[in-house]
């Protein structure tokens, strides 16, 4: 059992301190820890540095030119402004999108509603004006039985992160670019713990590791000649093999073609920092591209990307040429390009030669080693 200390914008004093594993009875008439308690339904928070930027913004709310809560025009009410909710929840920008607006104008509306009650604005964005966009930002962190939420937006986030990082582990950051929040939602709704989710994964990669090399290889060629035979070049590998077992969803995910895609882009932009076109991804999976060669692949393109562009720019050329500018000419034998970096690596070579002391003809045929006065 631990006991954690907690904060709010007002009691910074840390004299708060509740358990995170003894059971009390939430003002919804739900039980959970004494710690959560405390942080849904009394404002507080483990993180000082975020109460006192709330107690902060309480302070100067008054000096904001925002509308107050209440009719009297004696009473000053309680303000916020967006500014100081995006800085309160520095989440909303990062992980809300399109949503995050709708939840500041509903925390800003509770807020004000409340003459400042920090848990009546987190209300009021969770479960009042700002529920729709809520529940579309953390998917499944409502319990459907309850209402209650069953974990802070923090502890959502982190889990995310958790997540992710264990998918990527195991070779499988493709996925988790693509279908992590959506596939994580799934284990929020089942109540699976990310320990949990760890120890599931560390135990499939175990029946995985053990299976005879030749049988892995019969299985994988398997699964991608049944993809071939529906026109997907599914480029499934040992670590496919692992995501098929994790999730019963994947193939159709992979019939889709969403998988791969995914896969792809952040191969690429994880070896060049840039994003690689949706056309170019599908066009090198339809040329068969695999995703366990493709890491090579990019990387060589980007070293000659690198080198041709810098011979460019000493040929007082007007070309920079990209990763993707590269996988196009040698993959796809786009003319354009492979005219460009023909002509580049002509000059090379023509400057090489003259460097060398070739002896040129005035005809241009190179007869020596000397270059002839």
């Amino acid at each position: 059992m631990a006991t954690v200390t907690l904060y709010r914008r007002d009691d910074l004093s840390g004299n708060v301190k509740a358990s995170d594993t003894k059971l009390t009875m939430g003002d919804d008439g739900v039980q959970r820890t004494e710690l959560e308690n405390f942080k849904l339904f009394g404002g507080y928070t483990e993180d000082k540095g975020e109460a006192e930027n709330l107690a902060k913004a309480y302070e100067s709310n008054q000096n904001q030119n925002t509308a107050t809560a209440g009719s009297d025009p004696d009473k000053d009410g309680a303000v916020i402004t967006r500014e100081q909710v995006f800085n309160l929840l520095p989440w909303l920008q990062k992980f809300a999108g399109n949503d995050a607006d709708k939840l500041v104008d509903a925390y800003v509306k509770g807020y004000i509603e409340s003459d400042g009650l920090a848990t009546q604005a987190l209300a009021e964005m969770r479960f009042g004006e700002g529920s729709e966009a809520y529940s579309r930002v953390f998917v499944n962190i409502v319990d459907p039985e309850t209402g209650a939420l069953k974990m802070t937006e923090t502890e959502y986030l982190a889990g995310l992160e958790d997540f992710n990082t264990i998918l990527t582990q195991n070779n499988l950051a493709g996925y988790a670019a693509s279908l992590g929040r959506e596939k994580y939602a799934t284990l929020v709704a089942l109540d699976v713990a990310m320990p949990e989710f760890a120890k599931r994964v560390k135990s499939i990669k175990g029946v995985i590791d053990m299976v005879d090399e030749e049988l892995k290889a019969a299985t994988i060629a398997t699964y991608n000649d049944y993809f071939a035979s529906q026109g997907v070049a599914a480029g499934l590998d040992e670590a496919g093999l692992l995501a098929v077992a994790l999730d019963p969803n994947l193939n159709s995910d992979i019939l889709s073609g969403r998988i791969n895609s995914a896969e792809l882009g952040a191969i690429y932009e994880g070896v060049t920092e840039q994003k690689l076109g949706l056309g170019t991804v599908q066009k090198l999976l339809g040329s068969g591209i695999k995703v366990g060669q493709a890491e090579k692949q990019f990387e060589v393109a980007a070293q000659s990307a690198r080198l041709l562009s810098s011979a460019a720019r000493r040929q007082r050329r007007a070309t920079t040429l990209s990763a993707e500018n590269v996988l196009e000419a040698s993959i796809f034998g786009d003319q354009e390009t492979l005219s460009t970096i023909q002509a580049i690596q002509n000059q090379i070579a023509s400057a090489s030669a003259a460097a060398l002391g070739a002896r040129r003809t005035q005809t241009g045929a190179v007869t020596g080693l000397i270059e002839a006065n």
